[in-house]
């Protein structure tokens, strides 16, 4: 939920989604290598599993400490810090929006730019890929690039980007989950301030857990909690909008 503030990621990052990034993210203390490399819908198999009804996720390496590693990692930047703490206040200023996902993301989004952050909000689309098997769909979320306006920012941090997500933990329930399952889950932040390698990483690591716990209660996997699927909500293509109507909404719930 919005109004829960506790499990905020006060350590992610994010980084140019839809753009190539010339970092790659090396294995976590040797837990499980995953390959980032793939673009949205290109046709690679991490949509595929192997897995039977009766594989845990223990077998398959997934694990709860994994994600808790994952979602925990920290460029030690003082902007990073600073982002997470005025996204925290804008979300608490404007909690009464909390049932309109979209005015609430606005409504952020003015405020940060108040604040002197370069934020806006991106509204990814994609059409019907059925031979990579990708179903159409939307997605909005917030962005800000580089250190704030107001500040003077060198060339390398200026052109970073980080992602806000106001419900990240949310996009990935999932009906009738195994314990295993919403243990990993439970390590996701409601709240994601943080870069594309990781959440390219996370949705790798989720995608195969759906599929290992929607198979073990003998359920289909519907399209939209395959991997490509929800890699296209932050990582696709997006249209970027910088003064949404609702930024002048300044008065506090």
């Amino acid at each position: 939920m919005i109004t829960s503030l506790a499990r905020l990621n006060y350590h992610g990052e994010f980084s140019t989604g839809g753009r190539q990034h010339d970092d790659q993210l090396s294995a976590l203390d040797g837990f499980f290598y995953l390959d980032v490399v793939g673009n949205v819908g290109s046709g690679e198999d991490d949509d595929r599993c192997d897995c039977k009804p009766g594989d845990s996720l223990r077998s398959r390496t997934i694990s709860p400490e994994l994600i808790r590693r994952l979602m925990n990692k920290t460029g030690g930047r003082r902007f990073k810090a600073d982002l997470v703490r005025d996204v925290h206040a804008a979300v608490e200023r404007f909690g009464c929006l909390r049932c309109n996902k979209s005015l609430l993301r606005s409504a952020v989004v003015g405020s940060l730019r108040e604040s002197g952050y370069n934020a806006g909000v991106c509204k990814t689309r994609w059409k019907n890929n059925l031979a990579n098997g990708l179903t159409a769909g939307s997605y909005e979320y917030i962005d800000v690039i580089g250190d704030p306006l107001s500040s003077s920012s060198s060339s390398s941090s200026s052109e970073e980007r980080y992602v806000v997500d106001l419900e990240f933990a949310a996009e990935f329930e999932i009906a009738r989950a195994t314990e295993e399952y919403d243990a990993v889950v439970k390590e996701l932040p409601d709240i994601f301030v943080g870069k594309a390698d990781q959440i390219k990483q996370a949705v790798k690591i989720i995608a195969e857990a759906v599929v290992t716990s929607m198979r073990s209660k003998k359920m289909h996997v519907p399209p939209w909690r395959k991997a490509r699927y929800m890699r296209a909500k932050w990582l696709g293509p997006s249209k970027r909008t910088t003064n949404p109507t609702t930024t002048s909404i300044r008065t506090p719930c």
